[in-house]
């Protein structure tokens, strides 16, 4: 991948481009892009995890069922998933969640069942 005009904040990558209008009164309108070079070895790494069963052991602090990249937790989950992002309502987003990762959609992200 060409990386020139991208630049880096943590984790993800972004650039601004212009846009070109498709009728001759449009006007151009910037693009932004994101990626996140190491979502794939993030999604890879958890499909390993949750084949060979070593989990997290240490309770502690929680149960750790699953591992999202941070792009898809900024750009993709909210505009497919807005039930994930409720605000003030803690119990429904709880439940929301617990169903999505326990969904053949969340599977990806998911160690373990929640």
């Amino acid at each position: 991948m060409d990386w020139s005009g991208w630049y880096s904040e943590g984790p993800i990558w972004r650039r601004i481009r212009l846009q070109h209008g498709t009728g001759k009164r449009d006007k151009m309108k910037a693009v932004v892009d994101t990626v996140q070079p190491d979502r794939g070895l993030i999604l890879e790494d958890n499909k390993r995890i949750r084949q060979s069963g070593q989990h997290d052991g240490d309770l502690s602090f929680g149960r750790h069922v699953g591992r999202i990249p941070l792009h898809d937790y900024q750009n993709v989950l909210p505009k497919t998933h807005p039930e994930l992002f409720v605000q003030g309502e803690p119990k429904q987003t709880q439940a929301a969640w617990a169903a999505f990762i326990n969904s053949p959609e969340g599977e990806k992200y998911r160690l373990r069942r929640a």
